[in-house]
């Protein structure tokens, strides 16, 4: 919204355009309403001002002229025989392939496998991860006392930890 400027012991910003004010800068008051201009119509009094700020506003907005863009010629630079002949020279060294190794996890990291139970398995010949896995769980549960069942849950952990 756009107030005009009131002048009682100071200036300040007023509720509207008095219609004198608005008759004068040559706009119908339905046409300012539109336009997005307060009107006041207890308002008596005509300032030069705020007549002058009405016609400003509506002048149409000057178009504002971009400046050209300047053209830049990409240039070219000369490639030194040295760079190219050092690019040449560079063998690419074939890389060898790391052969993966297997990590011994032990038994303790798996998930449900306490002391007394990594002690049974042991006994029982089983000290890694893939020891558990690669071996039968009913000779497992034969020589550690521990239950197929608890077996089979402990090799599902072992799994989780490969």
């Amino acid at each position: 919204m756009i107030k005009p400027i009131v002048i009682t012991d100071r200036k300040r910003k007023g509720r509207g355009f008095s219609l004198g004010e608005i008759k004068e800068a040559g706009v119908d008051i339905r046409k300012a309403k539109k336009l997005g201009f307060l009107v006041d119509r207890r308002r008596k009094t005509v300032y030069e001002e705020n007549i002058k700020k009405l016609k400003e506003l509506l002048k149409p907005p000057k178009p504002v002229k971009k400046k050209a863009v300047k053209e830049k010629i990409s240039e070219e630079k000369p490639i030194k025989k040295e760079t190219i002949e050092k690019e040449k020279k560079k063998v690419v060294k074939p890389r060898k392939k790391e052969e993966k190794k297997e990590k011994e996890i032990l038994i303790t990291e798996i998930k449900g496998v306490g002391k007394k139970t990594s002690e049974k398995l042991e006994k029982a010949g089983i000290k890694t991860v893939n020891d558990l896995l690669s071996s039968d769980t009913k000779n497992i549960a034969e020589k550690s006392g521990i239950s197929e069942k608890k077996i089979e849950k402990l090799k599902e952990n072992a799994k989780e930890l490969l």
